[in-house]
């Protein structure tokens, strides 16, 4: 028997928001994946590039004198490292950014497969605000680290809902950040409980994936005559680093379904909706039987 489409509007308690994300998932991958990947592909691809340049040029150029690191090379490898990590944020934003648009018009038609003219569309409509907020987020984040980290991890829930209000529910930055401030009020702690178990999952699996390749990497260098990898080998762990950072769906998944089940808990309008439905189809059917 066919599992039931997930709907997203409805109250969820800790074990089911885990447990929908993986259902979602394995019942949309294909049109998701496919949505994701050809909008993020551009800067998969410039992530690729730059991680295995700047592996290749670490490896060939860095030397080491009593312990300590040439100050030419060091400044070379920081600004390599730099270039990598804005790379891997812009892919990161557009994954995340994508599959909120991927969800917002899955719930929009009522839990029919979007398509990727759809995504598109929604994402390049929502990519300048989603930026913007997604920059304050990390300096809200940044500086709940320096003040003494707890401020760290009790923004942390409430900006996630922030952000994915920006796109599930088209608010500006403003009322997207307040939103997350009034939905998180008195549910905090289970949302900050999802919040580790989607980031254990995420990191988890991003591990599995990227771990064997280091692992059999740093013993080869064991056998090499340079103690360096071949260029071939730099690519393919470049390539599964990129790969693995689709995995950040899975968190942005649960994040949505812990938003809509935050608004029902509040607000119930997707009780409210299902209960007009089910008023409308009353009156077509009574309406029918009159006509006839």
């Amino acid at each position: 028997m066919e599992q039931p489409k997930i709907e997203f509007r409805q109250v969820r308690d800790f074990g089911e928001i885990i447990n929908d994300t993986f259902v979602f998932i394995k019942q949309n991958y294909k049109p998701l994946l496919k949505s994701v990947f050809i909008i993020s592909s551009l800067f998969i691809l410039a992530s690729i590039i730059f991680s295995s340049i700047n592996l290749y040029y670490m490896q060939k150029t860095v030397s080491l004198y009593e312990g300590q690191y040439n100050s030419a090379v060091l400044s070379r490898s920081i600004q390599g490292n730099i270039l990598v990590g804005l790379f891997s944020f812009a892919t990161f934003y557009v994954i995340s950014l994508s599959t909120y648009a991927y969800i917002n018009i899955y719930v929009e038609k009522k839990r029919e497969t979007p398509t990727l003219e759809e995504v598109w569309s929604y994402s390049k409509y929502y990519a300048l605000r989603f930026l913007w907020a997604n920059f304050l987020a990390v300096i809200f984040l940044i500086a709940g680290l320096v003040m003494c980290v707890l401020p760290f991890f009790y923004l942390w829930p409430i900006l996630s809902i922030a952000l994915s209000a920006i796109v599930l529910e088209n608010g500006d930055i403003s009322y997207s950040f307040s939103r997350g401030f009034k939905l998180i009020k008195e549910n905090w702690w289970m949302s900050f409980g999802t919040l580790i178990i989607l980031t254990i999952v995420y990191y988890a699996c991003a591990m599995a994936i990227i771990l064997p390749v280091t692992i059999a990497g740093s013993g080869a260098t064991l056998f090499l005559p340079d103690f360096n990898l071949p260029f071939y080998v730099l690519v393919i762990k470049s390539v599964l680093t990129s790969l693995a950072q689709f995995l950040i769906l899975i968190p942005i998944i649960g994040v949505s379904l812990l938003f809509f089940s935050l608004v029902e808990k509040k607000e119930s309008e997707g009780l409210l909706e299902r209960i007009n439905s089910v008023g409308l189809e009353n009156k077509q059917i009574k309406s029918k039987d009159e006509e006839y």
